[in-house]
């Protein structure tokens, strides 16, 4: 059985409960933007029956026109990766809430950002400051994790290593649902972390990068499909999926999993 800050992995992953999809057993539409704010993206956005979005290009009376035209919107904060152009952030950060390999921080060159040490509970205090201010405090109806993956692909083999840092995920999860219980919280791939720790901590799951052809051909995609498929069918957690093709978007649904068509315009 393994520990973390006194923390029992297995009374965590025990205490879950079925929410029959939560608030987002209705949404059959919705869009991911991470752009600014302007006059023909409201207009989109006012149309899903759910958004993500970035918080900080958004103004609270435009989160409010949203939600009065009934949808709901998620802010978006990253778990395991600093993006290295968030000044404001950056100011609250220790060099220890960096995660280090040989001495060194890991840098995504990427995405210009860096792997965080999420088992630090400075950096948690850092994310449940930023949701403070930037989700709570601008009245989001939830938060969008996004870089979960990170644990599944930067610590593969280390077992111990990612059983700390699922262990530290789920903390900051009910952290989060103690303080802030109407939040909803989707999480972005992370498929191992989600089977292994989150399946029952969280409301929505999202498969960014969906394909039918690629899935149909690999015995990871299939295996995944009916995975989820199961979960979704037990109405504990709502899955969707972000797709660039009609094709995929239809075979999605099929499976009673709302998809989204990433479009250059609207995605980036």
């Amino acid at each position: 059985m393994f520990k973390f800050n006194g923390i029992l992995l297995s009374a965590l992953l025990l205490s879950g409960s079925t929410n029959q999809y939560g608030p987002f057993h209705h949404v059959q539409s919705f869009m991911v933007y991470y752009g600014w704010s302007t006059p023909e993206i409201m207009k989109k956005l006012k149309e899903q029956d759910l958004v993500v979005i970035a918080p900080h290009a958004f103004k609270q009376e435009e989160l409010r026109t949203l939600q009065e035209s009934g949808t709901l919107v998620l802010g978006y904060v990253s778990l395991i990766q600093l993006e290295n152009w968030n000044d404001q952030l950056k100011e609250d950060i220790k060099e220890s809430d960096y995660y280090k390999r040989n001495g060194q921080r890991v840098q995504v060159e990427s995405y210009n950002t860096y792997i965080m040490d999420l088992r630090e509970s400075h950096y948690r205090n850092v994310l449940l400051n930023k949701i403070k201010t930037e989700i709570v405090d601008k009245q989001f109806n939830g938060i969008f994790f996004d870089t979960i993956d990170d644990i599944d692909y930067y610590f593969h083999g280390q077992k111990d290593v990612q059983d700390a840092y699922r262990v530290a995920y789920i903390d900051l999860l009910r952290t989060i649902n103690k303080k802030y219980p109407k939040l909803s919280i989707m999480q972005n791939r992370g498929f191992d972390t989600f089977l292994a720790s989150t399946r029952n901590k969280v409301d929505a799951f999202l498969w960014e990068s969906f394909d039918k052809e690629e899935i149909k051909k690999s015995k990871w995609g299939l295996k995944w499909l009916s995975y989820l498929k199961e979960q979704h069918d037990l109405e504990t957690v709502r899955i969707f999926t972000i797709t660039s093709n009609q094709e995929s978007a239809d075979f999605s649904k099929k499976y009673g999993f709302p998809s989204y068509i990433r479009n250059n315009d609207t995605y980036q």
